[in-house]
């Protein structure tokens, strides 16, 4: 809480406020009136601090609670794009070998939820569990690495001339 002490400085003033109305017996009803205005003066200080201590602390936690909230949705749709890329990660690599597979449509279209949906009634997934697809993912991660890739580069060299 930023006003921490701010708050602690007015309850120990309005602290200082009652002091005179609680040491001092009132014999002289001339200081009546006025130990009672410095009681209230106290007394209303020392609940106005209470009462921003509580309402600051409530606005924090309520504002905790958004920034948390924002935060799940964010890395919601994060995490939520990273498995889409890794489903089609895992689904492109299966279709590189069919050779019914049409490769000659534009990228965009391949992502378009029209083309899913029409290829997904064509061809049938198997669901896979978590470790098959991370080995999938790393089988996939050898076959691709830079030393693999340019070692297929200079073999489509050597056949294209």
């Amino acid at each position: 809480m930023k006003n921490l002490k701010i708050y602690f400085t007015t309850i120990i003033a309005s602290i200082l406020f009652l002091i005179p109305s609680l040491i001092c017996e009132c014999s002289n009803s001339n200081l009546l009136p006025l130990y009672g205005v410095l009681s209230g003066i106290g007394c209303s200080g020392i609940a106005a601090a209470i009462m921003a201590i509580i309402l600051e602390y409530a606005n924090n936690r309520r504002e905790q609670e958004k920034l948390e909230k924002a935060k799940s949705l964010y890395f919601k749709q994060l995490y939520n794009q990273l498995i889409m890329m890794v489903e089609r990660i895992l689904w492109f690599n299966e279709r590189l070998d069919d050779a019914d597979f049409n490769w000659d449509l534009q990228d965009y279209v391949y992502s378009t939820l029209n083309y899913m949906v029409g290829m997904g009634s064509r061809y049938s997934e198997p669901s896979l569990t978590y470790d098959d697809a991370i080995n999938k993912l790393k089988n996939i991660g050898v076959k691709y690495n830079l030393e693999n890739i340019k070692t297929i580069a200079e073999l489509e060299k050597r056949l294209s001339f």
